[in-house]
């Protein structure tokens, strides 16, 4: 009687299990050439197999996702690489708008964040309800305009930004202009003295009012493009390619890394609503947004014509080292109509806040 080699009994023995089972079904069907669709069920049996966990599928449902979305991501890719596709780049250059990135620096600098400001004696420090509003940055132009002067802005002067820290206005009611004050001061701040702060008064219970750190601020010149939900891009019509590319080069543009900048001009890197313009135009008319379908009444309709006056003066992002925290890391966004900033009619701003 022969003795039959180990090894070939073995190789004979048939799988056990219902995970062999199935690992050795997909590996017949990478034979018959179908293994593309196939996910790796050796990852999933060898996840379950080890993992005492009870909760050891959850990953192996992250991996299938995963798998599934790659697929459709390449599907997608085909699709899209069959589509006509201009040159988005060059399409969208007139776009672009010019805004100076705000950079913390060591040098001297008669622009910087926090700190105290540099008021003239007839000035007082503002306040809302008695209490203090925070004095968050100070804004030299004419060192802007070394950068690059905004031509829609002064070439000189300075702007001071105070604004209710505590409570950071979302700017949905009209009354919300007392909780900011923006002043603009022509000949300069730099021959007065710092302004002490003011005697906290009794009713400010909750901490309204806040001291920032003063650290300096230097300019870089930016050009960012409008965000692909903005009108102005829109306006293009772009196809699904055009728009999937447009989408690559919002995300990676030079010089803004994240939604998380400060900077003068530009676009604003939107939270929430991203049609800030109409909702100022609205607001300074006397039109609240915290009503049922703000922007469909008959008034809001008429008014929707002048929305493209505005302009985004400042964005100011929340930022930990400065001790900047607008709601859960907010932005807020500092909007001018282009006629007022021109004449330096600063008082006439509008201040909105999103959430992060």
């Amino acid at each position: 009687m022969s003795v039959d080699d180990p090894q070939k009994n073995q190789d004979r023995e048939k799988p056990v299990g219902p995970w062999e089972r199935f690992i050795a079904w997909a590996n017949r069907q990478r034979r018959k050439k179908l293994s593309e669709w196939i996910f790796p069920l050796a990852v999933i049996r060898n996840r379950a197999w080890n993992d005492p966990n009870p909760r050891m599928f959850r990953p192996i449902l992250e991996d299938i996702l995963w798998w599934a979305l790659k697929k459709e991501g390449e599907k997608n890719r085909r699709r899209l690489a069959a589509m006509p596709c201009r040159n988005v780049s060059r399409l969208t250059l007139p776009l672009r708008r010019q805004a100076l990135r705000l950079h913390v620096t060591k040098n001297e600098s008669l622009s910087y964040w926090g700190g105290l400001p540099r008021l003239p004696p007839d000035t007082p420090w503002p306040t809302a309800g008695g209490v203090p509003l925070s004095f968050v940055v100070a804004i030299d132009l004419s060192e802007a305009a070394q950068e690059q002067h905004l031509e829609w802005l002064p070439d000189r002067g300075t702007l001071l930004f105070f604004v209710d820290a505590q409570y950071p206005p979302h700017g949905s009611q009209p009354d919300d202009v007392k909780a900011w004050r923006l002043i603009y001061l022509p000949e300069g701040n730099g021959s007065y003295p710092e302004r002490e702060t003011p005697p906290v008064p009794a009713n400010d219970r909750f901490g309204q009012y806040k001291l920032f750190l003063r650290k300096n601020i230097r300019f870089k010149l930016a050009k960012p493009r409008p965000s692909p939900g903005r009108s102005e891009v829109k306006a293009l019509a772009l196809n699904e390619a055009e728009m999937k590319r447009y989408e690559e080069l919002f995300e990676n543009q030079e010089g803004f890394d994240d939604r998380y900048d400060s900077y003068l001009g530009g676009y604003p890197q939107a939270i929430q609503n991203d049609a800030m313009e109409l909702a100022c135009q609205l607001l300074t008319h006397g039109q609240p947004l915290d009503i049922p379908h703000p922007y469909d009444t008959c008034e809001a309709q008429a008014l929707a014509l002048g929305a493209s006056e505005w302009r985004l003066l400042m964005q100011i992002a929340s930022n930990e080292k400065l001790g900047f925290e607008w709601y859960d890391r907010g932005n807020m966004f500092v909007w001018m109509r282009e006629e007022d900033a021109r004449a330096a009619r600063f008082k006439k701003a509008w201040v909105i806040t999103q959430c992060g």
